[in-house]
């Protein structure tokens, strides 16, 4: 049994996998609850959308089902979000572009950059800035708008369009183990996050499933992942100058297994990425936890927070 974890408004994510029965889902509400949990196969995610004190429970709950022989993916005290990650990625010389938090009086030193929250998947906050007093303009507009100032941060462009405007993002899948590609994303627009009907050629479609199985720049995959303590996740990946960057890594990213395409080599593509994505679930579930029965959920945390949920009411849904 696989369990996927995360916050009780955002299980759509996984829909496609539950309704295939290759997971179950349980909400951080729920398993904060629990003072027992079945000893299985455990997927944290949705880290960013969680508070300083609900990630000391979700760690908390994490060594439990560990010390009890569950299996569990992705420690909530040592996986790296947006900022941090990117920050790590940049002194490792992985990445050709840094970031800023512009509370610490860090300001960057190239333009153009953007600036968007360091938490949550609502996109952008800015279009691209070219100098500090845009910057600075484009903070005080986000702070008017009620955008903690902890909570931004500021991140050079590193970018570059495939052909006339048009540019693409891939992504790569680890869980467990398995690594994999999801099929691209293009659109003309260097916002790439949807994806636009109609901009992507038979050509792109084609040679994108000749390599459906390959995942590009491997190594450099997997140094990302291991960089940021993620053992399921999804990296999203770009060109600039040549190289490959890599932008941020969603623990909880939708999973579509909608195939149906006009392109007949778009929809292969997109068969072969449910079949991959299946498997690795399914050999997650394979090697399973080395235990079995209930694991009892103890430590003082744990106990302080179930005596506070007789009275309080359950988290706010997050964006």
């Amino acid at each position: 049994m696989v369990i996927y974890v995360s916050r009780w408004e955002h299980t759509y994510t996984v829909k496609a996998p539950r309704r295939n029965g290759l997971l179950q889902c349980l909400s951080y509400d729920e398993l904060f609850a629990a003072k027992s949990l079945p000893c299985a196969t455990y997927i944290f995610t949705d880290f960013d959308r969680l508070s300083q004190w609900e990630l000391e429970l979700a760690s908390s709950v994490y060594l439990n089902l560990k010390q009890g022989g569950a299996k569990v993916l992705n420690h909530p005290a040592q996986v790296a979000c947006r900022y941090a990650l990117l920050r790590r990625l940049s002194l490792a010389g992985v990445n050709d572009f840094n970031v800023y938090r512009p509370s610490l009086g860090e300001w960057p030193t190239r333009y153009p950059v953007f600036v968007r929250r360091d938490s949550f998947h609502d996109g952008m906050l800015s279009d691209l800035l070219h100098s500090q007093e845009e910057l600075e303009a484009a903070l005080a507009d986000a702070e008017a708008d009620g955008v903690p100032f902890s909570n931004t941060i500021v991140v050079e462009f590193a970018a570059e369009p495939l052909e006339d405007d048009l540019y693409r993002k891939q992504s790569c899948y680890r869980i467990g183990d398995r690594y994999f590609i999801d099929t691209a994303v293009h659109e003309r627009n260097w916002i790439v996050k949807y994806g636009e009907p109609g901009v992507a050629s038979e050509e792109r479609y084609a040679a994108e499933l000749e390599s459906i199985n390959e995942v590009p720049h491997a190594e450099t995959v997997k140094r990302v992942f291991e960089l940021a303590n993620i053992e399921y996740g999804r990296v999203d990946i770009g060109l600039y100058q040549g190289r490959p960057q890599f932008y941020e890594i969603n623990t909880n990213p939708t999973v579509g297994f909608k195939v149906e395409h006009s392109s007949a080599s778009r929809q292969r593509s997109r068969e072969q990425f449910v079949e991959n994505y299946s498997a690795a679930i399914r050999a997650l579930d394979d090697a399973g936890a080395s235990g079995s029965g209930k694991i009892e959920m103890t430590g003082r945390f744990l106990e302080r927070q179930r005596r506070k949920a007789r009275w309080r009411s359950w988290s706010r849904p997050t964006l």
